[in-house]
C-alpha cells in the first residue's frame, strides 16, 4: 500500500503529526501522532518510517495496524502506520 492508498483506507486527507505523549503527558520523540477528534481516530507513525516516506513518496510497502482502545472520553480507533519488508524465500 502506498501513502495515497493508506490515507484513503484511514479516511484522512492530510495527516497532522505531533509528538506522541503517554498517559502521564511525557512526550515520546520517536513516535508521532495524528488525532481526529470528530471521528475518534488516532494515527501513529514512528519517526524512522516517516523519514522513509519523505525520502521516497512512492514507497509502497506500507500497512495499517488497527485496534480499538478506550480513552477518557470513550472508545476510539488506533491506527499505526508501519513499513514492512517482503519475506525472503528460505529453503
Amino acid at each position: 500500500m502506498n501513502l495515497v492508498q493508506l490515507k484513503e483506507k484511514a479516511n484522512i486527507s492530510t495527516f497532522h503529526f505531533n509528538p506522541a505523549t503517554d498517559k502521564a503527558g511525557v512526550k515520546d520523540e520517536k513516535w508521532l501522532r495524528h488525532w481526529d477528534n470528530e471521528n475518534r481516530v488516532s494515527v501513529s507513525i514512528h519517526v524512522d518510517t516517516l523519514a522513509k516516506i519523505k525520502a521516497n513518496m512512492e514507497i509502497d510497502n506500507l500497512a495499517l495496524q488497527s485496534e480499538t482502545r478506550e480513552g477518557k472520553q470513550g472508545g476510539y480507533t488506533a491506527l499505526r502506520i508501519v513499513a514492512y519488508n517482503e519475506a525472503e524465500e528460505t529453503l
